[in-house]
Parts: C-alpha cells; structure tokens; sequence
C-alpha cells in the first residue's frame, strides 16, 4: 500500500479527528458496576535500585489491578495480563476484566498502570536524577512492562495471555521483539500462548495516514504539540487531553459519545497526562521537545508473531486507524492473518470499556 493511498482510506478518520476538536461532550451514563470477582491492587519493583540506608529503593513502583474470579474456574479459563495505552490507565480495562471473569473466559485479570500513570509510582531518590516524567518514552514503558512479566512469574501468578490496548499495542510488540533478538518469545519466556493487539499503535515501517501527517495538519502530531504542558520537575512536559477531547476521541462514533461512554466523573479516574517524549515516539516527533521536528516512529521488525498465536482486533469506530492500516498490522507482524473487524455502533476506540462482550469471543 502506497503512502498516497493510505490517505485516501484515511478520509473518515482525518475528517472525525477534525470533528474531535470541536465536540463538546454532555456525559449523563453513571459509571458501571461489577459483581462476580475480587479486585485488589499488586504492587511490584521495577527499574533501577539503590540501597538508601538499610533499604533497598526502586526506581518506580508499578501498580496492577488484579482481579479474581470468585466462583471456580473452568478448565479452559485464561490468565490475562493487559496492557493500557496512551492518556490511560489501568482502570480502562475494568469492564473487560469483569465480562472476562464472569463470563468464564478468564481466571485472572491483571491491568497494569505505566509509569505516571493510575497508582504507579516514581521515586523521588535523587540517585535517579530525578527522573522527569515527561521524559519517560515508550521503550520505558516496555523495558518496566517486562521486567513486571518477570516479577508476576516470580509471584506465582501464571499468565497465557496478553493483551495490547493502543500504544499498549506497541509494547507488547517491543518486548516481542527484544526476545525474537534472544531467539525467544513471550511464551518461551512468560508461557504467554495468546496475544491480542486491540486498535494498536502501528510501528515506523507502517503508514499511518493521521500519524504521519505534518503539525499544521491538527491530525496526531498536532495535538500532541497543542496539548503539552511544562510543568516544574520532576514533572516535565506532558500531554494533556481535555475531557471533552478524550471522550471525543475515544469514545465517540462519528463525532457523538455513545451511550456507555464514561460520564464525568469516570473521566477524570480515567484520563491521564502522557509523558511528552512517549507521545513523541508514538507520532515521530523529537522526544526531546527541543524541536519539533519529525522523528522516525519505533521500529518494530517484520515477521514476529510467525509461528504463534495473534489477533489484531480493529474496532470500526476508531478514531486512529482504518481498518487497511490495522490490515497492514497484521500482514507485517504474521503474514498470512488478517486484521479481525469488530463492526458496532460502540465499537470505538475504547471498545474494552465501552461494549466489552464484543472481545470475549477474542480469549
């Protein structure tokens, strides 16, 4: 596929981005109640240490929200680990989770939080620097994302599936690679059987019609220099959706929020400022924000999923991809598949919130 003809099968989604921009959300849906499962919050050690004292500190402290069946499980019941994207958190996964554990597809429900994200943490130790969170770039997340793998395998929790929501997507892909280097894999190393990519992130070989389109087009790149904010350290720069542009976004179909998008409330525990060199790598800008010149997005190598099980879900109300660029996705991580189109009225970008039942058929 042409550069010039993924702009073409691009119209509807440039068009919606512009729509985004303009929509002001009235949000009356309460947010959703769940039954069937124990949720509880893990905590795990991950980055850099330093022995303060007689202490051992840990460059971040990553929050998972793990939540468990009540009733037994059956025999075929997975464990699922979930992976958020950019301007979330863990919280996104909640009604997956719950559809998950009470329809029986799942066992165990872990959602992690990124760092600056939900109830993850960063020390404040000097020894790091400190670390400025808006300095805090994809492969970051990656290399916390799979050293928490390993401290969830040491914790004795089992994990056969992975899911990817968004640049949640990405890394999953990254730590896919790091261990294709090492001629291993997720489930070599973690025993992770299932991937599921759900709207991913596309990495640098991939056109990506609204990514790729320059600052003054308004599309990606543009609003992730229109919505930074520098704030003092250790804070740095973020990028910062308002609500009315995060519904917009996520969980609207052309243009309107659909009926279970989060109201209010739900929003502000939902929507979190983004790292700015994050955002960066995403759209291929300069992470450093000294510039604003254009960047190559992260590189992913070809052909990693060969031989393994993956499903590229496109939700058709997605507000980021159409559905060739989610195609190319799949084509390029296992030749041969297809991208699955999950086609509803709530089929958004946050599908997992918004209509979960729509994945179940998925795990």
């Amino acid at each position: 596929m042409t550069v010039s003809a993924s702009f073409s099968t691009s119209h509807r989604i440039i068009v919606r981005f512009a729509t985004a921009l303009c929509l002001v959300a009235t949000l009356v849906v309460a947010p959703r109640a769940h039954a069937g499962y124990v949720r509880q919050n893990l905590t795990f050690p991950a980055g850099r240490v330093v022995i303060v004292g007689k202490t051992v500190q840990s460059e971040f402290l990553i929050n998972v929200d793990s939540y468990v069946k009540k009733a037994p499980c059956g025999s075929h019941a997975r464990n699922v680990f979930m992976v958020h994207g950019f301007g979330d958190n863990a919280r996104l996964f909640e009604p997956l989770a719950a559809a998950l554990l009470e329809s029986g597809k799942a066992c165990r429900v872990m959602a992690i939080d990124l760092p600056t994200h939900g109830a993850s943490r960063i020390s404040p130790q000097a020894y790091y620097g400190p670390v400025i969170w808006g300095e805090i770039g994809v492969v970051d997340y990656a290399k916390v994302v799979d050293e928490v793998l390993g401290e969830i395998e040491d914790a004795g929790y089992p994990i056969d599936t992975i899911v990817g929501h968004s640049t949640g997507g990405l890394i999953v892909q990254w730590i896919q690679a790091k261990y294709a280097r090492e001629n291993a894999s997720l489930e070599s190393r973690f025993g992770i059987e299932r991937t599921i990519l759900i709207a991913s992130d596309i990495p640098g070989a991939l056109p990506w019609a609204a990514g790729d389109a320059p600052i003054a087009a308004g599309f990606a790149k543009g609003l992730t220099v229109a919505f930074a904010q520098t704030d003092p350290d250790p804070i740095g720069t973020r990028v910062f959706l308002d609500y009315n542009l995060y519904i917009a976004l996520k969980f609207s179909a052309a243009g309107v929020p659909v009926p279970s998008a989060p109201d209010a409330a739900a929003a502000l525990a939902l929507n979190e400022p983004e790292p700015y060199a994050a955002a960066a790598n995403i759209v291929g800008l300069d992470p450093t924000g000294v510039t604003q010149d254009d960047r190559p997005r992260l590189d992913i190598p070809p052909g990693l999923w060969s031989g393994y099980d993956l499903k590229v879900v496109w939700p058709d109300q997605d507000d980021f991809f159409v559905q060739s660029e989610d195609e190319a996705l799949a084509q390029y991580l296992k030749p041969g598949t297809h991208a699955i189109v999950v086609s509803d009225p709530e089929a958004v970008h946050a599908v997992q919130y918004t209509k979960p039942e729509l994945l179940l058929p998925f795990f």
